[in-house]
């Protein structure tokens, strides 16, 4: 399938980024309770989940993407009723190019077009899904700092970074105790297991420079403490809508769903991609609620080393003397 690189209205997206397991779902479902918005998940990996083999990835709704009918619709007015066998090309999860690579590039003010085809299918899909939905902005909670360099210099995009912040402390213990899922290229499917300490580590402060780095090029940017939202909801939501709206990020209050966001509650919704398992086994109305075990579950030694390697990003944030 060919694509035209006619210039384009910008679709509109708030792009949730930091490390995985810092909420990026729940705020996601709580910004996509406001009118008119469409929080679609992990995005950047929707043609590799399409085209899983496995039974572990799947629609939030329960089902497999080729049975579930937003996917199944969405991807038949994208790519055509025979989608499954074209997606296969489109796989980008572990493909994608280097942060370091990127970055070089917009030092050096180049803007390399190896990515724009991947750029216009998902244009292409956004604008289908805010159609489809009488939408007209989308959430995504792909957190790639990649992806999100190649979604701004493509053009196609008008987008609005949060960056989300959870004590790195309690990702770490998610990641060193409970599964993820991680995409194997190779095997063209996805498997549960749980990051190393070291890894976990690297990958925590990879997310957090990476969305400064960002923030020192220019881009709409929001900073987001996990905690703090947890706490007041209603006013995170608040202010991220006052700080969207100027950046061209039109976003609309609404009442009902503040007073929702007031009583520490957000409403699930069915049709988003990638995420924490534990959350998609969840459905409508849930609460939100500190989630603090890890704190003394965690064993003498992990909490030694990870108050200590992680120590500058704690006074940075406020967490120290949590």
């Amino acid at each position: 399938m060919s694509f035209m690189l006619e210039k384009l209205e910008q679709t509109p997206i708030i792009y949730i980024m930091g490390a995985g397991r810092s909420g990026s779902s729940i705020l996601g479902e709580a910004i996509g309770m406001l009118p008119r918005t469409l929080h679609l998940g992990e995005v950047l990996g929707i043609f590799d989940y399409c085209s899983d083999k496995s039974d572990q990835i799947v629609c939030s709704c329960g089902k497999r993407y080729e049975n579930c009918i937003f996917w199944n619709s969405l991807m038949s007015k994208s790519f055509g009723n025979n989608w499954r066998d074209i997606i296969l090309n489109y796989r980008v999860l572990g493909k994608l190019p280097s942060t370091k690579k990127l970055l070089i590039g917009k030092f050096l003010h180049q803007s390399p077009n190896k990515n724009v085809e991947l750029m216009y299918r998902n244009n292409l899909l956004l604008k289908n899904a805010l159609h489809q939905t009488d939408s007209k902005i989308i959430i995504d909670s792909s957190k790639s700092i990649p992806y999100a360099i190649m979604m701004k210099d493509s053009g196609l995009f008008n987008i609005f970074l949060v960056h989300l912040v959870r004590d790195p402390r309690a990702v770490l213990y998610s990641w060193l105790h409970r599964p993820i899922q991680i995409y194997n290229e190779e095997k063209q499917e996805s498997i549960l297991r749980t990051r190393s300490f070291l890894e976990g580590i690297l990958e925590w402060i990879y997310s957090d420079v990476g969305a400064h780095i960002l923030r020192i090029f220019g881009y709409p940017f929001i900073e987001i403490l996990y905690e703090d939202f947890i706490e007041n909801p209603a006013e995170t939501i608040q202010n991220l809508i006052e700080s969207a709206r100027e950046h061209e990020i039109g976003l609309d209050e609404s009442v009902e769903a503040m007073n929702i966001l007031r009583e520490k509650k957000i409403t699930l919704h069915n049709h988003w991609s990638g995420g924490n398992p534990r959350l998609r086994e969840k459905r409508g109305l849930i609460s939100l609620k500190p989630d603090n075990h890890w704190i003394v579950d965690r064993n003498i030694s992990e909490k030694i080393f990870s108050n200590l390697l992680f120590s500058p990003w704690l006074l940075f944030y406020g967490y120290f003397w949590k």
